[in-house]
């Protein structure tokens, strides 16, 4: 089973949570004592509330997984993105979002939800409409979509997995083209080499380079260690360039 926790969540901090409440609950009884009516409503609702807080948003969930997933990709020498690499075909960001997701659930062998256990996709989901966070805006409109489209398809209403899955797979794509759009729009390339002054991502065909400097960017954003040393990846930004010269300059012979 998954954990659907914070990074940050320990026995400790939740101990801490607990002391919290606790001091709460004596205030309360306090009130009692004196004749002053307690709002059991207001009670229950605060241990709720500090569990779904210690839950992750969409953001950090969709996050995590998308880290997992590309350093998977490269690192696996038969893995789609080395078999597109390798035959010189393109792949543009939204399609590398969806092999992200799709062959998540291809080696996962999931048919539907995104976490192997129904449990894990029912609380990430919780987690997901609780903190209804940015990301979860963002896609909100095409999960909608999909949704509708799966249970016509279906002629059933979907379980929590199977909505789980397809709020992942729209945050996937989302993320990844939202990413590339951020670094062209503000990310100075020259501060990786000079030879890049005038160099962008293009969204419609991925380099290695431009993959491995997402996965860099989006691991600081939420805290993790970037991977990939700043060589790597212009080093492969370069020959990629280079290639795409020769093939330009073999198709104009």
């Amino acid at each position: 089973m998954a954990t659907i926790l914070k990074k940050d969540v320990t026995l400790e901090s939740i101990e801490e949570q607990v002391k919290r409440l606790q001091s709460y609950i004596d205030s309360r009884k306090e009130d009692l004592k004196e004749g002053r009516e307690i709002n059991l409503e207001e009670l229950n609702d605060k241990f709720i509330e500090m569990g779904m807080n210690n839950r992750p948003s969409l953001d950090e969930i969709a996050k995590t997984e998308i880290l997992n997933e590309i350093s998977y990709q490269i690192e696996e020498e038969n893995s789609t993105l080395n078999n597109i690499l390798e035959k010189n075909n393109e792949l543009s960001a939204y399609d590398f979002g969806l092999t992200l997701y799709s062959d998540h659930l291809s080696n996962e062998s999931l048919v539907g939800g995104y976490y192997m256990w129904n449990i894990d996709n029912e609380r990430a989901l919780e987690a997901v409409k609780h903190h209804d966070d940015n990301l979860y805006e963002s896609v909100l409109y095409d999960v909608t979509e999909s949704l509708s489209e799966a249970q016509n398809y279906q002629n059933r209403p979907l379980t929590d997995s199977e909505e789980f899955g397809i709020i992942m797979e729209k945050a996937f794509t989302e993320v990844i083209t939202s990413k590339v759009e951020e670094i062209n729009s503000e990310f100075d390339f020259t501060e990786l080499d000079e030879n890049l002054e005038d160099y962008q991502i293009d969204s419609d065909n991925l380099k290695l380079g431009d993959i491995k400097l997402i996965y860099n960017n989006i691991a600081e954003e939420i805290g993790e260690e970037p991977i990939y040393s700043n060589e790597e990846i212009v080093k492969n930004i370069l020959n990629e360039v280079e290639k795409n010269k020769e093939k330009e300059e073999e198709v104009e012979y």
